[in-house]
């Protein structure tokens, strides 16, 4: 499902998200924002999926930065990115912070490619 939710407005309740998990992953993402030192106003949740037994979530600040969070069964949160092999192929892998994957995520589409 994509969407568009800013991570303050998740944080001080004024988006209420369909289910009760949802929310509770989001709050232990949030906190890893923080522990990180990234601002929560600068940052969108764009996306909700599943994959396999994991909850994904995707996220985009103002500067179309992006990274993926994938949350367990066991409820641990790792942070993931992609790296575009052309062709809408690509692979997944899991970084080590948020701020690593930020750095290694690589747009699926490049402006200007035909």
């Amino acid at each position: 499902m994509f969407i568009k939710y800013n991570l303050k407005d998740i944080e001080n309740n004024k988006i209420k998200l369909e289910q009760k998990s949802q929310k509770s992953d989001l709050e232990t993402i949030i906190e890893q924002l923080k522990i990180e030192g990234l601002e929560l106003a600068n940052w969108n949740l764009i996306e909700i999926a599943k994959s396999e037994d994991k909850s994904v979530y995707g996220f985009e600040n103002l500067n179309k930065n992006l990274f993926y969070m994938k949350i367990g069964t066991n409820r641990q949160a790792t942070p993931h990115y992609f790296k575009n092999h052309g062709s809408g192929e690509y692979s997944e892998f899991q970084a080590e912070s948020i701020k690593d994957a930020i750095k290694q995520y690589e747009n699926f589409y490049i402006v200007g490619e035909s």
